[in-house]
């Protein structure tokens, strides 16, 4: 799949779109107007998930639905889990380690800054309830090279 080739996003019936190979990825936000979240490491591309399962604990459904929304088409499956160490609200799900690709997505009310952090295979998007959808395309921006 052209996973490197150049990306153009363009609005559509109110989302953006961007087109890669034969998968459309769809956000809620424009990538100029989001808040740009430095990380402190390098963030997996897309390619990395591809054809594997994807485990994903999150208490924040419109920033769940965005990562559901553009990974279906490159997991093989996405699962619900818990990742070790973590609390996590249910506990009938599976525990995964960052040895699997795990995606946290935590509110943080009293965070000051957003942050998105790749540990092994683990990511951590952090931020205030109202801004993780847009964090969450930050994200989602960063794994297929729309942004740096």
């Amino acid at each position: 799949m052209g996973w490197k080739e150049e990306k153009t996003v363009q609005k559509q019936n109110g989302f953006w779109l961007t087109q890669i190979g034969q998968l459309t990825f769809v956000f809620k936000n424009n990538p100029n107007q989001v808040e740009i979240v430095n990380t402190n490491s390098t963030i997996n591309s897309i390619d990395k998930y591809s054809g594997k399962t994807l485990y994903l604990q999150s208490e924040n459904e419109p920033a769940l639905f965005e990562i559901n929304n553009n990974f279906q088409n490159v997991v093989l499956r996405m699962q619900r889990a818990c990742l070790e160490g973590e609390t996590c609200s249910d506990d009938s799900l599976p525990v995964k380690t960052c040895k699997d690709n795990v995606i946290v997505i935590k509110e943080d009310a009293n965070s000051e800054k957003s942050t998105i952090e790749q540990r092994e295979s683990c990511v951590f998007i952090t931020g205030k309830s109202e801004n993780l959808t847009q964090v969450t395309d930050e994200f989602l921006f960063k794994t297929l090279g729309i942004r740096q």
